[in-house]
């Protein structure tokens, strides 16, 4: 019983510093190395922005594009031009689906990113490279923004709000925010015409 008990005792032991010992060959071991994998991690996050905002924009321009052969060719008169119009319609919708699962996709791999850069940075203690309200600079840029605010106009000051760093364990940069909300209005434009389209078709 005794011997059994020690035996479990040593093998947890093992497990235990083998466990720390991974630990430790995984984190680095020099500030060059821990800020270079800071800088692959936020690069990570901002790429896969980028690639969204692209793949976004020729998705929902494509969707637009359909709204637009609505717009010239007018609504459907005709049982046939009803047929032509529900495919384009229901075309469309599609697309403006792919865009936001793509935005929300994308925002996600980007937040995940993220998170382990801020996690890096405040593991080591760099909190200038933390989001702004978390920063050891925060008062001065606070107390900056505070003192040139009667001096900016309305445009200036959504700027600044929107291009502030967000926490990406609480909310999506505003970016993806946006162009998700973009592809839910082409999607309600979409649907609206469809139904349109279908009630032609019936009536």
């Amino acid at each position: 019983m005794l011997t059994s008990q020690a035996g479990a005792r040593a093998r947890n032991t093992v497990t235990r510093i083998d466990s720390d010992a991974s630990v430790r060959r995984l984190e680095p071991r020099h500030p060059e190395q821990a800020i270079q994998i800071w800088s692959y991690y936020a690069n990570a996050g901002g790429n896969d922005k980028d690639r969204m905002v692209v793949i976004a924009t020729w998705l929902l321009t494509l969707s637009a594009g359909i709204v637009l052969y609505f717009a010239n060719q007018g609504l459907p008169g005709t049982a046939a031009d009803a047929i032509g119009s529900a495919v384009f319609a229901l075309l469309g919708a599609i697309v403006a689906v792919a865009a936001g699962c793509l935005i929300v996709l994308y925002g996600g791999y980007a937040n995940s990113h993220w998170l382990k850069a801020d996690a890096v940075a405040e593991h080591y203690g760099w909190n200038d490279l933390l989001p702004e309200e978390e920063s050891a600079t925060a008062s001065i840029i606070a107390r900056k923004l505070e003192a040139a605010e009667s001096g900016r106009g309305w445009l200036a000051n959504r700027s600044i709000r929107y291009a502030r760093s967000c926490k990406p364990a609480e909310s999506l940069a505003p970016v993806f925010v946006w162009f998700f909300w973009f592809a839910f209005a082409s999607l309600a434009v979409h649907l609206s015409l469809l139904s349109i389209s279908i009630a032609r078709l019936w009536s």
